[in-house]
């Protein structure tokens, strides 16, 4: 699955309700759009990233001889999100949407298609627990840009 279908795939397999959820989101706006990830644009900034002291909230690239900055707030100008001064609240029981998905097993080895495939499958009977899935999925997919037989990341479930 490409990415900008994991979109396609949100919007259908989520009910109206849990897009509503999902609207309230900061990664609502980017769901309308056609992605595509450039690995190979990251990678050749990364590789100009330099260490800069004076601000711990920001990266620091050399792009033609100039020290540029980038910090969270020209990241959400960029990408259209704005603060928030929402708190998000935490479900303490980290393995719980984990369990849901794979049962009792300690499943560790998952490739991101095979956790699109389960999302796109399940029988969800909780919009939290859809919402956050999707979310996942997105974070992975889109956001990380991994591609479709890179392992998935079963440590983010805790975060969610």
């Amino acid at each position: 699955m490409q990415v900008h279908n994991i979109g396609s795939l949100i919007k259908d397999k989520l009910t109206k309700e849990q897009l509503q959820m999902f609207d309230k989101t900061i990664f609502d706006p980017l769901l309308n759009v056609n992605m595509v990830f450039n690995g190979q644009l990251i990678h050749h900034f990364l590789l100009r990233q330099i260490l800069e002291d004076g601000n711990a909230d920001g990266i620091y690239f050399s792009v033609l001889r100039k020290n540029v900055c980038f910090t969270q707030k020209e990241f959400n100008i960029i990408i259209g999100l704005w603060p928030t001064n929402t708190t998000l609240e935490k479900d303490y029981d980290n393995k719980r949407l984990q369990s849901l998905l794979f049962g009792s097993e300690k499943k560790k080895l998952i490739t991101c298609l095979e956790i699109e495939e389960i999302f796109k499958n399940f029988e969800f009977t909780n919009d939290d627990d859809a919402v956050k899935v999707a979310l996942v999925v997105f974070i992975e997919t889109v956001m990380v840009g991994k591609d479709k037989k890179t392992q998935f990341d079963m440590d983010i479930f805790e975060k969610s």
